[in-house]
């Protein structure tokens, strides 16, 4: 496992003191990082992506399509047209008034 930036200065600098960037200290440090597995950022990023290739017609198209929206078909079930309080009471009304003599 890698180890720390803490605990490479802890064996670099037992006694403490100030390390300084492109000192023979800072670069001890970072070189027992490198021996112990330790990558830094700037090594695990892509340097230079490399635009990814067409297999097929599609992903070669400079555009994607859009697909129509399909139109409503129109048919509405019974229950989600009474599921409308309006409608419901029209329905209601309609059977009463057909159900009186």
């Amino acid at each position: 496992m890698p180890i720390t930036f803490g605990e490479a200065y802890a064996k670099v600098c037992p006694y403490g003191g100030e390390v300084t960037p492109d000192s023979k200290e800072y670069r001890d440090i970072m070189e027992l990082m490198a021996q112990s597995g330790y990558v830094p950022l700037h090594d695990r990023m892509i340097k230079d992506s490399e635009p990814k290739q067409p297999r097929t017609i599609k992903e070669a198209m400079p555009f994607l399509e859009r697909i129509p929206a399909t139109e409503p078909s129109g048919k509405i079930s019974k229950r989600r047209w009474l599921s409308v309080e309006a409608n419901r009471n029209a329905f209601i009304k309609h059977l009463n008034k057909n159900n009186n003599p």
